[in-house]
């Protein structure tokens, strides 16, 4: 079978959306047995995706502290919740999370490019320590990854 060429307008050309929709999520704390308490961490965020669904955003960033204990059981909980809004997920471990399981269950995407923006994941953990840390030296912050291709405008966009 041979195959017809088409044109097609790459990204650099693709018009740039007015707004994109991005919802934040930090630190829900979900634990390995699920809560249906009124107040527990479960409704809370149950009621905060139902809450923020008729935004209808284009992204959700979970930025750390998805879960309380690191286990599999909550992040696998958090997943199914946020996946009711239809977007892209990225997530970043806190100090409480295991970024393994956290990796295991929304993959390890650490940036996506959405309407002229790139959006960057930092992880910031540090085993064994309830602070974080930034370390500059890591590839994540090479000016490659910070600037995002030219914009149609010929402007780039961080």
């Amino acid at each position: 079978m041979r195959w017809s060429r088409r044109k097609v307008r790459t990204a650099i050309f693709a018009p740039v959306p007015e707004f994109v929709t991005v919802l934040q999520i930090s630190d829900p704390h979900l634990r390995a047995v699920a809560d249906p308490a009124q107040g527990s961490p479960d409704s809370g965020l149950r009621q905060l995706v139902e809450l923020l669904a008729s935004e209808q955003p284009e992204v959700v960033l979970l930025t750390g502290d998805v879960a309380d204990d690191g286990s599999l059981a909550a992040y696998e909980r958090a997943q199914y919740m946020v996946a009711g809004l239809g977007a892209a997920v990225l997530a970043t471990p806190g100090n409480h999370d295991d970024p393994a399981a956290l990796a295991e269950v929304f993959g390890r995407a650490k940036a996506l490019d959405i309407g002229g923006w790139r959006l960057l994941c930092v992880n910031t953990f540090v085993p064994g320590e309830q602070f974080g840390k930034i370390d500059v030296e890591t590839p994540v912050f090479t000016m490659e990854k910070l600037l995002l291709p030219a914009a149609a405008s010929g402007e780039p966009r961080v």
